[in-house]
Order: C-alpha cells, then structure tokens, then sequence
C-alpha cells in the first residue's frame, strides 16, 4: 500500500467517524431530551428509581463496600432528600439522614409492602424530620414521597422525594435543555466537518491519481532498466568466473601433463633400458643385481604414481566411507607404528594416552602413515609422531577448523621444509615444486580424508624441518558410554 493510499483512506476514515460521531450526537440529544423532559412524580419514574437503587446497594455491598456508603452512594447518584435501608423487623438500620437510623416503622403501608414483597409508593407526612450533613431540611410533619423497594431477605430500600421538588422538575420539563442543544451543535458541526473532509478528499484523490499513473510508469521503466542492469552484471560475473576456471583448468592441465610426461617417462625409460641391457647379456653379476634393484624401484614409483591418481579418481567420485567412532588414542599409535617403517616412533603424552577420539581409525591411521611417507620422498631422513594436547605454536598454514579440546598428532620431520610462497597452493591438486619428484597428489589425498573425518591439518615449517598437525575431535567418558 503506498502512501498516498493510506491518507486517501485516513482521510475517509476521519470523514466517516465524524459522520458517525454526528449522528451519536443527534441520537444523544434526543434521548436526552427525551430524558430531561419525562413527566416526574409518576409511578414509572419512581419504580425505575428503585429498581436501580436496588441493584446498586446488591452490587456495592457484595463487592464489600459497607451497607452505610452503599446507601449514601445511591442518594448522590439519584439526587434524592434520603435513601433508607429497612431491615426485617422494620428498623431502619442505615440511613442517608442520621435522624431515621434506628427508627422503627410503624407505618402500615412499609408493612404492607414487606409482607407482600411488592414495590410500592405513597405520599405522606414524614414521623420524623430528615436532615442533610445533620441540619434538618423537612422538619416531622412535611408532605414527602416515599417509595419502598423489597430486597432479598425480607429487607427494604425507602426513597423519599421531595413533593415541591417533583412539581419544580415538572415546570421545566418544556424547556430544552442546555446540553441537549450543545449536543446538537456539535452533531451539525461534526456533519459539516464529514462533508467538508469527503469533498476534500475526492479533489484530492482526482489530482493524486494523475501523479500516481506517472509515477508508476517512471517506476515501471526504472525496475525494467534496474533488472536489466541486473542481468548484464550477472552475465559479466558469469563470464568472469568462466574465463577464470577455464585459465586455471588450462593451467593444471598443462603442469598435469608436463608432470606426467616427466613421471612416467623416467621410470619407464630405466626399465626399458634395463631390460635392453639384460638381453644383451654383457652385464656382471653385481652389475645385474644393482641394475635390477633399479628397475625395481622405478617399478614401484611408477606403481605408486598410477595408484595416487587412481585413488584420487576413486575418492573424487565416490567420496571416503568412514565410520566415526569412539576411538582410543593408543590404538591409533599402534596401527600407525604396524602399518609404516618410516616412523622413528609414535608415542602419546601422558595427559592423552587415556584419551578417546571421534574418528574413523583406519582413516586416521592412512592419514598419518601418509603424512609420515610424504616427509620421507620429499628429504627427511627420520619421521617421529606424538600425540599431544597442546600445539606447537601458530601455525604458518592450516586446512579445516580446530575444534575445542581436540587431541593433536604431531608428524614432525627434520625435512627442508616448505617454501612460503608455494604452501597456500601446497594441498591443491597437481601443485607441488618445481624440483621435487612426485604427482603433487600426497597433500591433496590427506586434505581429502581430513574433510572426511572431520579433522584439520596445521603446518608447522622453517629449514631445520617441519611439523603437520593433525587435530581430531575428542569424546568425554558419557559420549563413549551412550556410543
């Protein structure tokens, strides 16, 4: 909804609700005209009167205001000389004039009226005299009107009306009232103001709606060139992220090629080599055996190699199926120092050895092992592994987030380490560097199965060798005891 739309229907609003206060103006006026010019001193007004008196002592006094401010309360409220409450025996136990309290009343027609239980008025002198803030206003003897009101058990409420008083009233009931033509003058005054706010308001709507179509236009042709400018900048993003993906897929896809053409051509090259010159048949013993155990490694680089990529295809396409279990951390140290020889030694510091990890342990064990041998091919001469508590400082490069409390494998090697420029690029596949041997797949397999089991993997590094942090979430007592 604009905002044009909701003052037009403010301004409606106003308009209606003066028409309508003008109309509960006029209705007001004439029942209250109606009211101020009832005929009074009639049996009607004085059993309307009662009854409401009636029902207000019930209310007060049930609510547990006393029976004497109940009764004085009535007599303010009708503006009547008393109002009297008569208990069964006939005695007047509370009374708006101190004068009547206490009184027995002998009088047979409040008799009448409690044996029947009917309302009844009449007009008669009064036995005793009624006072107002204790001066006596109609001394005993004077002409009042007394109107008796049964209540529940046996009880009553007496009324007095002062005769002169009614006839008074009835001198003026042709009269207007005041208030009724006040109210009148405000009910024509309203009607003006609702008639006066409708006209404006359809001038106004009429000059609005012209500026509203054009503003909707402008609006229109302005979204229309915003969504066009939308599309040109998604389309150019689109572009960009294209261009960019397609240099960097060129350009691992030329290292790739390079990397393989180098790789394999190698180990290739010597078993060929060797097996011309095995056929030849001029080789000694020494030199046959040291030429096979060439061919042989070579063999095996270039097994190792084929396997690499082909584990990389494997887990590209079908993910790692790791279980994630409680799991000890002297098992993990144990199946790493079953499953490789280039680990000096695999210990566990004393506030980790009881340690339980969330992990796969075969996945966190090829982890390790993988770590420790990618040291071993890229120079270090001896490879430890400690499970520790705490890591060794701030990392130079980290893979993943280390979560609280977790349990931290250090693989630390006395390697050459890693060139700082090249260690962002170091887990991405194909990048390795330019002098060392390899597929460049080693870190990017361990990146993999760290995502795998939910680990990170922190780098340590500088020339007197490197340290690679595994994290691994740990597990209380309870979390093994429900696992």
């Amino acid at each position: 909804m604009t905002h044009t739309t909701r003052v037009s229907r403010i301004w409606l609003g106003v308009a209606v609700l003066a028409i309508a206060l003008s109309a509960l103006a006029v209705a007001a006026a004439a029942l209250y005209h109606a009211d101020t010019t009832r005929p009074v001193g009639e049996g009607e007004l004085f059993f309307e009167e009662a009854t409401a008196a009636a029902t207000g002592v019930d209310e007060q006094v049930g609510s547990g205001m006393s029976l004497d401010v109940a009764v004085r309360s009535i007599r303010h409220a009708l503006g009547i000389e008393a109002v009297s409450a008569i208990d069964p025996d006939g005695v007047v136990v509370s009374s708006t004039s101190a004068s009547l309290v206490g009184t027995q009343i002998t009088n047979p027609y409040v008799a009448f009226v409690h044996s029947t239980g009917r309302f009844g008025a009449i007009a008669g002198p009064t036995p005793l005299a009624i006072q107002i803030d204790e001066v006596d206003e109609w001394p005993a003897g004077a002409v009042l009107y007394q109107v008796v009101q049964p209540l529940d058990e046996g009880w009553s409420l007496s009324l007095h009306y002062d005769v002169a008083g009614l006839l008074a009233r009835r001198a003026g009931e042709r009269r207007v009232h005041p208030l009724t033509l006040q109210l009148a003058g405000a009910a024509v005054l309203l009607l003006l103001t609702g008639v006066v706010l409708l006209w404006g308001r359809s001038v106004a709507k009429r000059r609005i709606a012209e500026s509203l179509r054009e503003a909707e236009i402008l609006a229109q042709r302005s979204q229309e060139l915003e969504e066009h400018n939308r599309r040109l900048d998604e389309a150019r993003t689109q572009a960009e992220r294209a261009l960019a993906l397609a240099e960097e897929t060129n350009r691992v896809r030329s290292e790739f090629v390079l990397m393989i053409n180098h790789e394999l051509r190698t180990p290739l090259t010597s078993v060929i080599t060797g097996t011309d010159l095995l056929r030849a048949g001029e080789l000694g013993d020494e030199q046959r055996t040291a030429l096979l155990e060439d061919m042989q490694r070579d063999g095996g680089r270039l097994m190792e190699l084929i396997s690499n990529m082909l584990a990389v295809a494997r887990i590209e396409n079908r993910g790692l199926d790791y279980a994630l279990r409680p799991t000890a951390v002297s098992d993990v140290l144990a199946g790493v120092a079953a499953s490789t020889g280039a680990v000096g030694e695999a210990v566990a510091d004393p506030a980790v050895a009881d340690r339980h990890l969330r992990t796969d342990r075969d996945g966190l064990t090829h982890l390790l092992v993988s770590l420790a041998e990618n040291a071993v091919t890229h120079g270090a001469s001896s490879v430890a592994i400690r499970a520790a508590t705490e890591l060794p400082g701030e990392p130079d490069h980290c893979v993943g987030s280390v979560a609280d409390g977790a349990v931290h494998f250090l693989v630390v090697d006395d390697g050459p380490g890693f060139d700082p420029a090249f260690l962002p690029r170091a887990f991405e596949k194909f990048e390795k560097h330019s002098f060392s041997s390899g597929t460049g797949l080693g870190l990017y397999v361990v990146r993999l199965m760290a995502d795998a089991i939910e680990a990170a993997v922190s780098v340590f590094t500088g020339p007197g060798g490197t340290t690679m942090a595994v994290s691994v979430p740990s597990v209380s007592a309870a979390d093994r005891v429900a696992a």
